[in-house]
């Protein structure tokens, strides 16, 4: 099948299918999508990590973050907080994101 037919067979550009078909990543995954279906093929997306470690991954990384404005706010005029105690902060509010709404771990402080 030509560029052409798979291009109006499926509603694409020509030179998006050239793209497409060259393993470019400059598609959009609905024109990829509209291609794949033309050439009889299915797509399937999985997911490179299971969602309970990428959600880990992510409160720890805002936990991380709060601990963070605890020791630089601790710096103003009291010694620094004790690593031990930092890392304990990073676990329990670690702990307490993964139980509360998820969309808390995705919000970007201001």
């Amino acid at each position: 099948m030509s560029i052409v037919v798979i291009a109006q067979r499926s509603g694409v550009s020509v030179p998006t299918v050239q793209r497409i078909l060259a393993g470019s990543a400059q598609a959009s995954m609905v024109n990829v999508a509209a291609v794949a279906q033309v050439l009889g093929l299915r797509l399937e997306v999985q997911a490179a990590e299971p969602a309970g470690v990428i959600k880990e991954r992510q409160a720890r990384a805002v936990a991380q973050r709060v601990a963070q404005v605890v020791q630089c706010s601790a710096l103003d005029d009291s010694p620094a907080v004790p690593a031990e105690i930092l890392k304990d902060l990073v676990e329990r509010s670690t702990q307490e994101l993964l139980r509360g709404p998820g969309r808390r771990l995705w919000v970007e402080a201001s």
